[in-house]
Parts: structure tokens; C-alpha cells; sequence
């Protein structure tokens, strides 16, 4: 959910929201990329890939592979993600689950 909003500050807003929001010690599921999607082609690769796999025209992979590069922010690295949390209130967070297309390797 972070990649989706533009700036640390407006991510730190949203983290405080729910913050403010939760019990305490409750816990909070975030769901997110953590890393620059440009700076990561195997990864556009294999979107593409997968978009052509369901059916895209190469049209289409260029312009869902266009809107990804502009239209989101993602934390730089999992620590960054960490450091928001932890500015914000939260303990320290666990990965449970990663994919090729949330944690790259």
C-alpha cells in the first residue's frame, strides 16, 4: 500500500492515521514493493511477461509497464519500510510472504 502514495511524508501521515486508529499492540499487515521498480528489469520483464502470458497486446504491456514507472513511489529498500514503521509506533516488522512481484531477491 506504501508504493501507492507519493513522498515519505504522506506515507509517515498514513502510518500515523492508523496508528491513532489501532489498539495498542495490535497487529498491522502492510502490503507493498520496497524497491525502485526502473532500477529492476528482470522484474518488468517478467510483468510483461506475464501480461502477454493473460492476453495483453505488446501495446498494452508497454503502457501497463509506463503507468507502473510513473505512478508509484516505493520505499528504496525493506529497511526504509522498517524506519517508517518504527517513526510511527510500530515494532519492528516480520516478512511472512514474498513473491516475485513483492520482495525481490
Amino acid at each position: 500500500m506504501l508504493h501507492h502514495l507519493p513522498g515519505d511524508e504522506a506515507k509517515r501521515q498514513l502510518l500515523r492515521a492508523i496508528a491513532r486508529r489501532l489498539q495498542p499492540g495490535a497487529p498491522l499487515i502492510v502490503a507493498g514493493n520496497h524497491y525502485a521498480y526502473a532500477s529492476q528489469p528482470l522484474l518488468l520483464a517478467a510483468w510483461g511477461q506475464r501480461w502477454r502470458q493473460q492476453g495483453a497486446t505488446a501495446d498494452e504491456v508497454h503502457a501497463k509497464l509506463g503507468k507502473i514507472l510513473q505512478g508509484a513511489d516505493p520505499p528504496h529498500s525493506e529497511a526504509a519500510v522498517q524506519r517508517l514503521l518504527e517513526e510511527d509506533g510500530f515494532s519492528a516488522g516480520t516478512r511472512f510472504f514474498s513473491s516475485l512481484f513483492w520482495a525481490p531477491g
